[in-house]
């Protein structure tokens, strides 16, 4: 906050349920960032993902680091069997944590559209997280008002 208001800029932090954004208006809000939340949000992590999507104004950003479903692609069946098999003791144990949602997959189906731009999702494994090691990481871009229009 320091670094940011000694050059002149305006920085408000705020901490909040990603479900209930209501305190925000449509199109206020410059950054979104989630980190290793939208596994567990109620009531589900495609509201939370549109309510940043309402907030987040033209030309901001949403940036993401979240556990995932493990892809065929990913080529880690071990992985893959662990997280059908934990999913359920995970709900109940890690606060409603999805072990299987694809939460990239989610952020790219609701964030389509012309008005924004979602950049290649970063797939990565962090041996050390197991059961959630497989993450995903990505970066959103709405799109100014002027950009989308003319699209």
């Amino acid at each position: 906050v320091a670094f940011a208001e000694a050059r002149g800029h305006s920085f408000r932090f705020e901490k909040v349920d990603a479900s209930n954004l209501r305190s925000f208006d449509d199109a206020s809000v410059d950054v979104v960032v989630c980190s290793l939340t939208l596994c567990s949000v109620l009531p589900t992590a495609e509201a939370a993902i549109a309510e940043v999507r309402r907030v987040l104004r033209p030309g901001g950003t949403f940036g993401f680091v979240e556990h995932v479903r493990v892809l065929e692609d990913d080529q880690r069946p071990l992985l893959a069997a662990s997280q059908v098999i934990l999913d359920p003791l995970q709900q109940v144990l890690a606060h409603n944590c999805h072990l299987r949602r694809d939460t990239a997959a989610l952020v790219v189906d609701i964030f389509g559209g012309p008005d924004c731009v979602v950049r290649p999702v970063q797939r990565m494994v962090n041996e050390a997280m197991w059961p959630v090691s497989q993450q995903a990481a990505g970066v959103v871009r709405k799109l100014p008002s002027s950009v989308a229009n003319s699209q």
